[in-house]
């Protein structure tokens, strides 16, 4: 079982991997919840573009920039693949990559700031939201930190809640471990110390 640890005001806590049990639960609380807020008309995924864009936070000329900044990081991928490229020439296209992927990040703000008003996007936090609330634990006794879902809620602001949900982030998604295919091509080695 995968875990990490964390301590707030020297108490030492740990996050740990969602057991079978616990993700079928989740994906059950998933689930109600979806149903809850679709039938509550809560908007899809789907829509939201839709609706950015009557409200004139998306345009064609934003959705014109979109196409051509994924068509940059397709083709530099490519030639990164290719394996045909000096190491210069591959470090500059994987700068470039890099540089195309944090413009699509600010070009797509908007919807990601929207996304986690959508049926989907709270659906997913609300089993994420679970999922931290059953598998956060004291560090040197195993026990649950939070009594319940609820408990968790009401102390999801706390100091612990925070690290709790930031610990279980990196842990359950791979924070840590993420990367693009150019980073390898952008990873300079320390300089070696002379005797």
């Amino acid at each position: 079982m995968a875990k990490k640890k964390f301590e707030v005001a020297d108490v030492k806590y740990a996050v740990v991997s969602p057991s079978v049990e616990q993700k079928r639960n989740a994906d059950i609380h998933k689930s109600v919840t979806f149903g809850k807020l679709a039938r509550a008309g809560v908007m899809f995924r789907e829509s939201l573009f839709k609706v950015l864009r009557e409200g004139g936070v998306w345009n064609d000329d934003k959705e014109t920039l979109h196409e051509s900044i994924r068509e940059a990081i397709r083709d530099g991928l490519a030639k990164l693949e290719d394996g045909k490229l000096t190491e210069d020439e591959a470090k500059s296209v994987a700068e470039g990559i890099k540089s195309s992927r944090q413009a699509l990040n600010v070009l797509l703000a908007d919807y990601f700031k929207n996304d986690e008003y959508t049926v989907e996007g709270m659906s997913e936090q609300a089993k994420f939201q679970f999922l931290v609330s059953q598998c956060t634990i004291y560090d040197d006794s195993g026990k649950k930190v939070f009594a319940s879902l609820e408990d968790f809620l009401d102390k999801q602001d706390s100091e612990v809640g925070e690290c709790a949900a930031l610990e279980f982030a990196r842990l359950y998604h791979g924070y840590d471990e993420i990367s693009n295919p150019e980073d390898g091509y952008l990873k300079t080695e320390a300089p070696q110390e002379k005797e």
